[in-house]
């Protein structure tokens, strides 16, 4: 629409067919009839509208109208138009009847044409599609960014178990330093309680030679008591004493021994008991009278000129000599043995 301007003349109906024949180049007054009445059948065949919007109907359609026109002039003014239309327009009443309840005034009509219709259905097809898309593309974003999330926690997860994993590896790196300071300790343990149960192997053996060297020199003891000065009761105590320590030892191995002790204790018990203190006052009175006894080299006889009775008494009195003299002998000889072994034995009580 052109500017309006205020009309230099009044507009009558009837002036206003030739401005309106003047205002279309090329385009004869019944072709601009026909459109306009084919316009207005199509907008009678719809739902009626209401009083209110007729004008803005019938202005749309004027535009409708002058934009289809080729090489259509703009309308003068707004008074022609309207009288123009005005013209055009059959005196029709508006009809009172109420819209149809199945669609408002404002529901677009379905459209008779069926590439109409197919492109409104793409159109729906097409909005459908990008409303899916977008949904799809809302979620997939939404997907996307939980994946992201997810795959944060665990990375962060991963974090803290390698942390412990490490922490793991390093306490188990402590304990088995420990292990093995213990496992060394423990060798070391074993190895000096081997030395020790040796050493008290060799304690033990060295205690039962010692045992046995004991035991040897009291029965030498005892033995010696018997041979030389036949002393019993030396040598019984000795036996005796030899069993005891044997008793204290308790060795499986000296069984034996202790055996052959007391049978050797049991004869000396059976013998007769010596009274070695009679014997040693008698060998002391012999010792005694044998000091006091004359030698034979003091005695001088006299030289007698022997009669037969006399040479045989002579003669048996040479023989009793002798004998004497044989016997002296042999007493001086014990007695000197007996002396010698009196302070032997003396030395070894």
């Amino acid at each position: 629409m052109s500017d309006k301007s205020p009309p230099a003349n009044p507009a009558t109906p009837e002036a206003a067919e030739p401005d309106a024949s003047k205002a279309v180049d090329g385009v004869s007054p019944a072709q601009a009839d026909t459109s306009i009445s084919n316009d207005v059948s199509v907008s009678d065949s719809a739902t009626p509208l209401p009083e209110a919007s007729a004008a803005a109907h019938v202005e749309g359609k004027a535009e409708h109208v002058s934009d289809a026109l080729p090489n259509a002039a703009p309308v003068e003014n707004a008074d022609n138009a309207q009288s123009t239309l005005k013209a055009v327009t059959p005196d029709t009443p508006p009809s009172s009847e109420p819209p149809s309840p199945g669609r408002s005034w404002w529901w677009p009509r379905w459209p008779d044409d069926k590439e109409a219709q197919l492109k409104l259905v793409l159109g729906g097809l097409a909005a459908l599609l990008a409303l899916q898309w977008w949904n799809a593309r809302s979620d997939i974003s939404d997907l996307k960014r939980e994946v992201a999330q997810r795959l944060q926690s665990g990375e962060n997860l991963n974090s803290q178990t390698k942390l412990i994993a490490d922490r793991v590896d390093d306490q188990l790196r402590v304990l088995q330093g420990k292990v093995a300071v213990l496992e060394a300790r423990q060798s070391e343990s074993q190895n000096q309680q081997a030395a020790l149960e040796q050493l008290y192997r060799d304690l033990a053996k060295n205690r039962d030679d010692w045992a046995l060297a004991e035991i040897e020199q009291v029965l030498s003891t005892a033995s010696q008591q018997l041979q030389l000065a036949g002393n019993v009761r030396s040598a019984l105590v000795a036996l005796q004493n030899a069993d005891a320590r044997l008793s204290r030892v308790d060795r499986p191995q000296f069984i034996a021994i202790r055996r052959a002790i007391a049978q050797d204790i049991d004869k000396l018990k059976s013998l007769p008991s010596v009274d070695l203190t009679g014997v040693a006052v008698r060998l002391d009175s012999l010792v005694a009278q044998v000091d006091a006894m004359p030698l034979l080299s003091d005695e001088k006889p006299a030289i007698v000129a022997p009669s037969p009775k006399t040479k045989l008494a002579n003669r048996q009195k040479i023989e009793s000599s002798s004998a004497f003299d044989w016997r002296v002998e042999v007493q001086e000889r014990w007695t000197a043995w007996s002396s010698e072994l009196w302070s032997d034995l003396k030395q070894l009580m």
